[in-house]
């Protein structure tokens, strides 16, 4: 799996046949889900390269769909596991980054539950370390 979404992103990203895909919510999309993969393997580092990347082009795009909220929660989760992992604090002033761009464009996602209740779980975690 790793090598097959590696090779899709080298292609898209060295090969001019493919440049126009960059720009594109479907590159976004695939960078974002290699991203969550590696996460889920506890590859935060590159997760983090991946996501934030995902999350660059949705912006550039202008795109706030479902798509995008659950790749920017899931980049603000990162961050957070990242500081716990590595004791970071700049690791952890991202994810609260993350966390307040969430909860000012709340309204945005408010009716998809999924996305709400992990968007509010990062939250919730990140007031326990609302000190640092």
């Amino acid at each position: 799996i790793v090598e097959a979404y590696r090779d899709a992103i080298w292609t898209i990203k060295t090969n001019m046949l493919y440049s126009k895909i960059k720009t594109t919510k479907s590159y976004a999309s695939v960078l974002w889900l290699f991203g969550m993969y590696l996460f889920e393997k506890g590859n935060f580092e590159e997760a983090l390269r991946y996501l934030e990347d995902a999350s660059s082009i949705f912006d550039k795009l202008n795109i706030r769909d479902e798509d995008f909220y659950k790749c920017y929660t899931q980049l603000g989760k990162t961050y957070f596991m990242k500081y716990i992992t590595e004791k970071n604090i700049a690791y952890l002033l991202k994810s609260r980054e993350v966390s307040n761009r969430l909860y000012e464009e709340r309204n945005n996602y408010a009716s998809n539950k999924t996305i709400k209740n992990h968007a509010t779980l990062l939250r919730n975690t990140l007031l326990r370390y609302s000190r640092l």
